[in-house]
This record gives structure tokens, sequence and C-alpha cells, in this order.
């Protein structure tokens, strides 16, 4: 699943994906970020590609508890290079379409 919404990422996830496999690009959806593929990448590996734009909100859910679950099972926070707290999510989304943070996190308990 790719869920950055950065090119680069795309096509990671094409490398990254085994043969016959699948890469769900989920929410990508400004006409401005492009990413030259290889047709070679698909085929070669017999990739299935799905696109998704909207998913039902319960999901966001699921996937909160997911993460509320298992935030000691995982390293989540190793993914984020980029901590703000909630008061400052206007920065972390400023920085991050500059790209000065690749994944930025949230931190609701620090205000």
């Amino acid at each position: 699943m790719e869920v950055a919404g950065v090119p680069d990422a795309f096509i990671d996830a094409l490398e990254l994906a085994s043969i016959g496999g699948r890469v769900i690009e989920i929410g990508n959806i400004s006409p401005a970020l492009t990413a030259p593929i290889a047709p070679w990448r698909v085929t070669f590996k017999s990739l299935e590609i799905v696109g998704v734009v909207m998913y039902p909100p319960n999901y966001l859910k699921k996937s909160l508890d997911f993460l509320s679950t298992h935030i000691d099972r995982y390293p989540y926070r190793e993914l984020c290079d980029a901590t703000f707290p909630l008061s400052k999510a206007a920065e972390a989304l400023d920085k991050s379409e500059r790209r000065e943070a690749t994944r930025a996190a949230l931190l609701p308990q620090e205000g």
C-alpha cells in the first residue's frame, strides 16, 4: 500500500512488490504529481495496481484502533522523521508540503 502521496513512493512500491503482487495506491489525486513508470516494472513482475480514491469513514476508526492496539508491537515512530504537537498541525502540513519533513507525526497528547 502506498499512502504517502509522493510520486517516488509509488515507484518504490512497484520496486518493492513481489512477483504477482498487488500495489494499492490510496488517495494520491493531485494531477500535478506524476511519476515516470517503465512498463516492464509492472509486466515483468505481473503486478496488479489498484487505485483507491475514497473509502468508508469507518475505516479511519478501524485504522486508529489498530494503531492503538499495536503501538508497542510495531515501530511506528521510527517511520516518522518529524513530530509536532497538535497545536502545530498547520506547521506540520506546511513542512510536509515543502518536503522538509517526509513523514510528520502529530502528537495530540502534547497539545
